[in-house]
C-alpha cells in the first residue's frame, strides 16, 4: 500500500532503452531497483541517465534522457535524501536551471572513474560546472576528484564493456566512489574552515554562518541563486466519496520551511489550498486528527509551473466513533496565548472561525473555547455561538480560571457568563472552592486542573518579599526553599469538604493517575477530562482529548451531564472503550455487587500516526492491575477483548490502553488512554459525607474574656447562633466549608472561614512548598484524605475582638446638640485621645 517503505519509486520515461534491463513495476514505465527513501537513489538516477546517453552509437547524435534532473522525484516516503546527497543533487538541479537553454539537458554527474568517454560533440554541448579556483586547488592538493576540461574524463572500462556490465555491479562501484569522494569533500571543508580561521573578516564569515545553521544555509542558498518559485495546489478528499473535507497540511520545500503556514506544524484547510514554494523537491504531509491515516508524499515542483495534487484523508469505518455514541472533545483550546505561552502565530491574530476550521481538521466534534479577558467582541461571539449546521463543531464557553497562586487552578466548563469571576487570586486566605460555587451558579462545571503546578519559585526571593506576613505566620512550614506555584494544594481540603469540584483535568502523568485512584478508593466518584490547555496563537495542537458518550442530541446540558456522570474516556493517543455486556452499561454506570457472572468487553484502537501500534491493555480494579493483555506485533485495534468478573464487594474498574512506535528496529513508548470507572456497590457502601468541624475556643475583648455570640453560616442552610458563657468559652459544630461570625457588645465583629484557621492555612502551605515531601507522593498516599478529615474534625480557636471605634465627626449619643451658630462643639481632649 502507499507509504510502505519498500514501495518502488518510478517516473514517467517513455523511451527507456532495453540496455538498462531493470525490473518493471506493474503499470510503471521505469522503476528503481532501490527502495524509496534510499539516500543514493537520486545519484543512481543520474548515473543511469548518463550511461544511457553514452551507450548510444557514436555515429548518432547523443540522445538526452527523457526526464530532467528536476523531474525525478527526490523521495516518495521515508526520510528522503541524507544531507550530503541532498546538497549535491540540489546543486546539480540549480546548475541545470541557470544554464543557457541549449544546455538544459541531463549532464554526466558521476565520479570520474565511472564516467564513459564522451565524444567531441558531447563535450561541446555538455559543460559540467567547474569548481571555483580555490576549491579546484584544494582538490588538486588532496588528489581527489581531478578538475579537468568538460567531457575529458578517464575511465577504467571501454564503452563496450560498460554496455555489457551488470547494472547492479556498476551501482555498487558508484557507491564506493561516492564514499571516496565524501572523504575528499570532508578534507576540502576542513581546509576551507582552517583558511577562514586564518583570514577572518572575509566572505568566508558568511559561509561559516551558513554552515553553523543548516536551515539558514538552505534559505540563503535559495536567495543567492535566485531560485525560481512554483505553485502547488491541492484538494483534500474523504476517500471513497471523493468529497472535499477538512485537514491539516504541511509543505516543506528546499528551504526546509513550512510553506505558507501560520504555525510550524502547517496550516488548516477547508479542503482546497494553493501556495507558492521554492521549485525543486517538496515534501507534503497531511493529517485529519489522530484516528485517520496521515498522508506523506513527495513531488518535484517545476519552476514557474503549477502542480496539482489530491490528498485522500479518510477514517476507517472502525474509527468512526461518533456512530457508536462517542464524541471526540477538546475541552480547552484557546484563541489567544494563555499564561506561560508565547505567540508563534505568523499571520494576523486567529479568530473563532480559524479555531473552528482547526477543530474540524483535527476531527473534533465538541470544542471548549476559553473566553478572552480583553476582547469583548470575541468573548461575545464565543458565549453566543450557535452552530449553523448539525455537523459543525459544538462550542462550549470556558472560563480559564481562577488561578490561585497558592491553592491551584480552576476551569469553568460550559459557563453561560463570566461575570463576577476573578481570573487571578493571590490572597492565601481566599479559598478556591468559593470560585467553584460561583462557576456552579453560572451554569458551568467546576474542573480542577494543573494538579502539579506550573513553575518553581524561591520562597525568600519571590514570595516573602511580597507577602512578609506569610514568613511571620510560618505559612509554608519553613522559611526558605522552593515553592511550586499554582499547584493543587487546596485539593484535599476541597475534596473532604464536598467535594466542591465536579471533575479533574487528567494529564496522564503517574502523579495524576495515583491521585485519581486514591480518590476513587475513598469513594469519591470524580470524573476525568483530558487536560489540554494552550492556544492556537501559542502553537498548540490537540493534546489531552476526551471522548464523551451521548445518547441525546448535542446540547450544553447533555454534554455537561455526561461529564458529571463520568461517561468519558481520556485519550493521549489511542482510544479505549469498555462496557458490561449483560447490562449494556459503560463508564460512569453504577451496578449492584450481587455476585452475578458478568463480562467486561474492551475495545482499543491505536492512533494512526506513522508506525504506531497497540502495546498493552490493562484491566485495573481498585487501583491494582488484575489482568494485562499484550498486543501482537503490528496490532492496531482490538474490537472484542472480554474478561469475566463477578463482584460481591464495592469496587471500581478502569481500562488503560498504551501504544508504542517501532522506529529503526527499536520500540518507543507512545500515548495512553483511560476509561472512566464502572462502579459496583453493595449494601454496605455509603457515600462520603462532608467533614463537620467542631470549633472550641475563647472569645476575648483585648485580653479580657467577654460574653458574646458565635454564628455559623453555611451555604444552603439557615444561620445558627450560640452564646458564649461568662468566661467567653464557646463550642459549635458546622460543615468545614462554612464560616463563623464572632460578635460581642462594644466590639467590632469578626468573620472567619474554617479555611482561614491557622492550622488549615499552614497545612495547605506545607503541601504547596513540599515541606514534607513532593506533592506527587502525598497524592498517592492512602492516608492523605483521612489525615485531612482528622485535622478538620476539631479545631481550637482563640478569638480577640477589638473595641468599637467611633469616628471623630460622628455625633455621640450623649451629646448631639449644636451651638447656636450651627457648629459642632469641639471634642474633649480625653475623647480625642480615646
Amino acid at each position: 500500500r502507499a507509504g510502505d517503505p519498500e514501495f518502488l519509486r518510478y517516473a514517467d520515461a517513455p523511451d527507456e532503452p532495453a540496455a538498462l534491463n531493470r525490473p518493471a513495476w506493474p503499470g510503471a514505465k521505469r522503476t528503481s531497483p532501490r527502495r524509496a527513501g534510499d539516500p543514493e537513489v537520486a545519484r543512481m538516477w543520474i548515473a543511469l541517465a548518463e550511461n544511457e546517453v553514452a551507450s548510444e552509437n557514436e555515429n548518432k547524435p547523443p540522445r538526452t534522457a527523457p526526464s530532467a534532473i528536476r523531474d525525478l522525484p527526490r523521495f516518495a516516503s521515508g526520510d528522503g535524501l541524507d544531507s550530503e546527497a541532498a546538497e549535491i543533487v540540489s546543486e546539480l538541479a540549480l546548475a541545470e536551471l541557470n544554464a543557457p537553454p541549449e544546455t538544459q539537458k541531463v549532464q554526466p554527474a558521476v565520479a570520474p572513474e565511472k564516467e564513459e568517454t564522451a565524444t567531441k560533440e558531447q563535450s561541446e554541448k555538455a559543460k559540467p560546472a567547474v569548481p571555483d579556483p580555490e576549491t579546484a586547488e584544494l582538490i588538486a592538493k588532496l588528489g581527489g576528484i581531478k578538475p579537468g576540461q568538460p567531457g575529458k574524463t578517464k575511465t577504467k572500462r571501454g564503452a563496450k564493456e560498460a554496455e555489457s556490465a551488470d547494472p547492479e555491479q556498476r551501482f555498487l562501484e558508484l557507491i564506493a566512489q561516492i564514499e571516496k569522494n565524501k572523504k575528499v569533500l570532508a578534507e576540502i571543508n576542513k581546509a576551507k574552515a582552517a583558511q577562514a580561521e586564518e583570514a577572518p573578516g572575509t566572505a568566508n564569515d558568511e559561509e561559516r554562518r551558513r554552515i553553523r545553521d543548516p536551515h539558514s544555509r538552505m534559505v540563503l542558498e535559495a536567495l543567492r541563486n535566485n531560485t525560481a518559485t512554483a505553485t502547488v495546489t491541492g484538494v483534500i478528499t474523504d476517500g471513497a466519496a471523493r468529497q472535499t473535507t477538512y485537514g491539516r497540511v504541511r509543505l516543506l520545500d528546499a528551504t526546509d520551511s513550512a510553506v505558507d503556514a501560520p504555525l510550524p506544524d502547517g496550516f488548516w484547510s477547508r479542503g482546497t489550498f494553493s501556495t507558492t514554494v521554492i521549485s525543486g523537491a517538496v515534501k507534503i504531509e497531511a493529517w485529519r486528527g489522530r484516528f485517520a491515516p496521515p498522508y506523506l508524499h513527495g513531488i518535484q515542483a517545476r519552476p514557474n509551473t503549477t502542480t496539482h495534487i489530491e490528498i485522500p484523508l479518510s477514517r476507517p469505518a472502525s474509527h468512526l466513533f461518533a456512530a457508536k455514541g462517542w464524541y471526540l472533545a477538546d475541552l480547552e483550546m484557546g484563541l489567544r496565548v494563555q499564561p506561560g505561552e508565547r505567540s508563534v502565530w505568523l499571520s494576523k491574530p486567529p479568530m473563532l472561525d480559524d479555531l473552528l476550521i482547526a477543530a474540524q481538521a483535527e476531527g473534533i466534534q465538541i470544542l471548549g473555547v476559553p473566553v478572552p479577558a480583553n476582547d469583548p467582541e470575541t468573548a461575545k461571539s464565543i458565549l453566543e455561538y450557535v452552530p449553523s449546521r448539525p455537523s459543525d463543531v459544538f462550542v462550549l464557553p470556558v472560563f480559564p480560571g481562577p488561578r490561585h497562586l497558592f491553592s491551584g487552578v480552576a476551569m469553568g466548563l460550559g459557563v453561560t457568563s463570566t461575570r463576577e469571576l476573578p481570573r487571578e487570586i493571590t490572597r492565601p486566605e481566599q479559598p478556591l472552592y468559593e470560585a467553584f460555587d460561583e462557576i456552579h451558579a453560572l451554569g458551568g462545571l467546576a474542573v480542577y486542573k494543573n494538579l502539579t503546578g506550573t513553575a518553581n519559585v524561591d520562597l525568600r526571593r519571590d514570595i516573602f518579599s511580597i507577602f512578609p506576613r506569610l514568613e511571620q505566620s510560618n505559612y509554608f512550614g519553613r522559611n526558605s526553599g522552593p515553592l511550586r506555584i499554582y499547584s493543587a494544594a487546596e485539593l484535599p481540603f476541597a475534596t473532604v469538604t464536598g467535594p466542591s469540584f465536579d471533575a479533574i483535568a487528567f494529564d496522564g502523568t503517574p502523579a495524576a493517575e495515583q491521585l485519581w485512584f486514591n480518590l476513587l478508593n475513598h469513594n469519591y466518584s470524580l470524573a476525568i477530562t483530558g487536560a489540554a490547555g494552550g492556544s492556537l496563537e501559542g502553537g498548540r495542537l490537540p493534546f489531552g482529548q476526551t471522548f464523551i458518550q451521548l445518547s441525546q442530541p448535542l446540547t450544553r446540558e447533555s454534554i455537561l451531564q455526561a461529564i458529571r456522570q463520568g461517561r468519558t474516556s481520556v485519550s493521549f493517543g489511542p482510544a479505549a472503550f469498555c462496557k458490561i455486556v449483560e447490562r449494556d452499561k459503560g463508564p460512569g454506570a453504577v451496578l449492584p455487587a450481587d455476585g452475578r457472572p458478568l463480562t467486561l468487553q474492551i475495545q482499543a484502537y491505536s492512533s494512526l500516526a506513522h508506525g504506531m501500534q497497540l502495546h498493552r491493555i490493562d484491566i485495573i480494579r481498585n487501583g491494582e492491575v488484575i489482568h494485562t493483555q499484550e498486543a501482537s506485533e503490528g496490532e492496531s485495534s482490538v474490537h472484542n477483548l472480554t474478561w469475566p468478573l463477578s463482584e460481591t464487594a464495592s469496587a471500581w474498574y478502569v481500562v488503560r490502553v498504551t501504544e508504542r512506535k517501532n522506529a529503526g528496529g527499536a520500540s518507543q513508548p507512545g500515548g495512553s488512554a483511560w476509561t472512566s470507572p464502572i462502579y459496583f456497590r453493595n449494601a454496605a457502601y455509603a457515600e462520603p459525607e462532608p467533614v463537620v468541624t467542631r470549633v472550641r475556643g475563647t472569645l476575648r475583648k483585648g485580653l479580657t474574656p467577654v460574653q458574646g455570640t458565635v454564628t455559623a453560616v453555611v451555604a444552603g442552610q439557615e444561620p445558627r447562633q450560640v452564646l458564649t458563657d461568662a468566661s467567653g468559652k464557646f463550642d459549635i459544630r458546622l460543615p468545614s466549608s462554612g464560616s463563623l461570625i464572632f460578635a460581642a457588645d462594644g466590639c467590632e465583629p469578626l468573620a472567619y472561614r474554617i479555611f482561614e484557621h491557622p492550622s488549615v492555612q499552614r497545612a495547605i502551605g506545607a503541601l504547596g512548598a513540599e515541606a514534607r515531601g513532593p506533592l506527587s507522593e502525598h497524592f498517592k498516599n492512602p492516608a492523605l484524605f483521612p489525615s485531612w478529615k482528622l485535622l478538620l474534625s476539631e479545631l481550637n480557636w482563640e478569638i480577640t475582638l477589638l473595641p468599637t471605634v467611633r469616628l471623630l465627626n460622628e455625633p455621640s449619643n450623649a451629646d448631639t446638640r449644636k451651638s447656636d451658630s450651627g457648629i459642632q462643639p469641639a471634642a474633649e481632649p480625653a475623647e480625642l485621645e480615646k
